[in-house]
């Protein structure tokens, strides 16, 4: 009977994919910024603004901080102080790249996170 059951099922799924396709709608709800920490000031609370250029002759723009915002060093999360006081220590630092991620809500606009990674710099050849 088994042998019988097994290929019948297997032959009407085989016959109607469509049986399992089913539509993803993917909803883009996150921006981001891709900055280099000397084109970044960063919020002086957890309720300010992060103001940045996105180049060189770009009009400056801000965007609004809030206490849900999430900020990142290196991959690792940290209270809004702690991650404020080693970034401005870190921007003296001449031996890596700086770069800052700023990620915001479309729909608020508020800023959702802020990351910071560090990039080593390649030696002159």
């Amino acid at each position: 009977m088994t042998k019988i059951l097994l290929p019948l099922l297997a032959a009407c799924l085989l016959a109607s994919p469509n049986a399992w396709a089913f539509k993803r709608v993917f909803e883009l709800v996150e921006r981001s910024y891709e900055l280099t920490l000397d084109t970044v000031t960063l919020p002086d609370s957890t309720a300010g603004t992060v103001i940045f250029r996105e180049c060189d002759t770009c009009d400056p723009k801000s965007l609004r901080v809030t206490s849900a915002t999430r900020y990142f060093l290196d991959g690792t999360e940290l209270a809004f102080a702690d991650f404020k006081q080693m970034v401005e220590a870190l921007r003296a630092d001449d031996d890596t790249i700086k770069g800052v991620y700023v990620h915001y809500d479309i729909e608020t606009t508020n800023v959702t996170r802020i990351r910071v990674v560090q990039y080593p710099r390649l030696a002159a050849q």
